[in-house]
């Protein structure tokens, strides 16, 4: 209960700091937002002189990519960002006497910018886009919409295990900024945020449907609009547990061998 109690206090304080950082909130959402008008506008371009392109029409290209979107938007992890400077600077012996554990505080804090995030960008480009043209926000069957928030939980998990990684290697390497670099590059190609799986070459597809960055994007979108059937959920959620758990074994053992090696000197 006591666990519980700090954890949600933990939440609420970083609530409330998203709060007063909203503006800043709003301008990296924005910034976020230009890739999806470009590639919107670039798949408009690409229909405009065929109805269907490797088996999407012009309303499930714009589904995919909106979608996505929303669901990278609410699912996304960035405190690698931060923590890799407070640890270059020494900050993080703060962090790591006090009786919390920051892995897990770091978890929670994300949440409720991700939280804030959902409130400011997510919901408003939704409604925005219900509004405007609906016919691109399909409604999932009952069964998906169960699943869904499941699956959104994992990708968030998935995206904090990435997140931990990083940080971690920030222990013993002064320039795993570049690892910031690396994690985008990596969920950029092989979450379908750039592409549709279907548009790659075959050994690439074959790649990314044994790999877990699919979850943030793909995934998410294609239980949305009913393409995943009831085998390919229970194989998906079953891939999605032992990444899960082979990912959380590694962070365990990566960031204890590396705090190990951590050393801090200066007032």
């Amino acid at each position: 209960m006591k666990w519980s109690k700090k954890y949600l206090s933990i939440y609420l304080v970083s609530l409330q700091e998203s709060i007063n950082y909203r503006g800043e909130l709003l301008l990296w959402s924005f910034m976020d937002a230009v890739p999806l008008v470009g590639m919107l506008v670039l798949w408009l371009n690409a229909f405009s002189t065929a109805n269907t392109i490797g088996g999407y029409s012009q309303t499930s290209i714009m589904t995919y990519y909106i979608l996505g979107y929303l669901y990278s938007q609410v699912t996304g992890c960035h405190f690698d960002e931060g923590m890799n400077e407070e640890i270059r600077k020494g900050g993080v012996v703060f962090w790591l006497v006090k009786p919390i554990s920051l892995k897990r505080f770091l978890f929670v804090q994300e949440m409720a910018w991700r939280t804030m995030t959902m409130l400011l960008t997510a919901l408003p480009v939704g409604v925005l886009t219900v509004i405007i043209a609906p016919q691109l926000l399909p409604v999932p069957s009952l069964f998906h919409l169960v699943l869904l928030p499941v699956f959104l939980v994992i990708a968030y998990t998935l995206e904090v295990m990435y997140s931990y990684m990083v940080v971690a290697m920030a222990f013993v390497f002064e320039q795993a900024r570049s690892l910031e670099h690396l994690k985008w590059m990596l969920s950029w190609l092989l979450s379908g945020s750039m592409i549709p799986p279907e548009f790659m070459p075959s050994w690439l597809r074959g790649v990314i449907q044994w790999l877990p960055f699919q979850f943030r994007f793909y995934v998410p979108v294609r239980l949305t609009t009913g393409e995943i059937g009831g085998v390919a959920i229970l194989w998906q959620g079953m891939l999605a547990m032992v990444w899960l758990v082979i990912l959380w074994v590694f962070v365990r053992w990566l960031w204890q061998r590396n705090l190990r090696s951590f050393t801090a000197v200066g007032s």
